[in-house]
């Protein structure tokens, strides 16, 4: 991006470390208010938690995973393998692959979580995306530059709950799942560099099986 079309856009609405200003005090303090919310409004504990986006970050939402959830598929698998019963070479096999493959997604791919953005959170964040997001990649602005620094803040801001004990027990879970991650799948590198910095060892190893069978 030329020098004059920086100067451009600078007159004409905001800059892009303005937006990256504004995007990252809106994001922080509208993660903090998801958080207390979701400790007053679950019964049960959290065990993972995701900010959900549309690709390209265009619209930011969470989904959570509780403890004792299942997957939409799996009412599916176990009336199929109840079906099977009797066929024990068949139940086996069949088995073996619900329990191994379906499970890995499930408590990986937030797609599959039964909790997504019923909380409204992240209006005034979305405002400030809405708002600008289109004005500055028509102003020459990498997008790959703009939602590299979106996710760093992502990631950042829940770093910076989970080392101060926000998302802990009895709330959450002893070792909660947290990534960032776009709807529908398209997200590999989000979820692998949000896992690589914001879980254990054992969450991670896990992402790191899920993204190489999936993508």
């Amino acid at each position: 991006m030329s020098r004059f079309t920086s100067i451009i856009l600078q007159q004409k609405g905001i800059t892009l470390q303005q937006f990256f200003d504004r995007f990252n005090v809106s994001f922080q303090e509208e993660l903090l208010e998801l958080i207390d919310t979701i400790k007053h409004v679950n019964l049960r504990p959290v065990e993972a938690l995701c900010i959900y986006s549309a690709g390209g970050f265009r619209s930011i939402g969470y989904a959570v995973r509780e403890e004792g959830d299942v997957a939409a598929t799996e009412n599916f698998d176990l009336n199929f393998l109840a079906a099977l019963k009797g066929h024990d070479d068949l139940e086996a096999m069949f088995s073996n692959s619900v329990s191994s493959e379906s499970d890995l997604s499930f408590q990986i791919c937030a797609d599959e979580w039964l909790h997504i953005n019923k909380i409204d959170c992240f209006s005034k964040t979305n405002a400030i995306v809405e708002s600008n997001l289109d004005q500055l990649y028509d102003a020459g602005y990498e997008q790959k530059v703009i939602q590299t620094e979106i996710l760093n803040t992502v990631i950042t801001s829940l770093a910076e709950l989970t080392s101060q004990g926000m998302v802990s027990p009895p709330e959450f879970s002893s070792d909660s799942f947290f990534s960032v991650q776009f709807s529908g799948g398209a997200n590999s590198n989000i979820l692998f560099e949000s896992s690589k910095q914001l879980n254990s060892s054992h969450w991670h190893k896990k992402v790191e099986r899920f993204v190489k069978e999936n993508y």
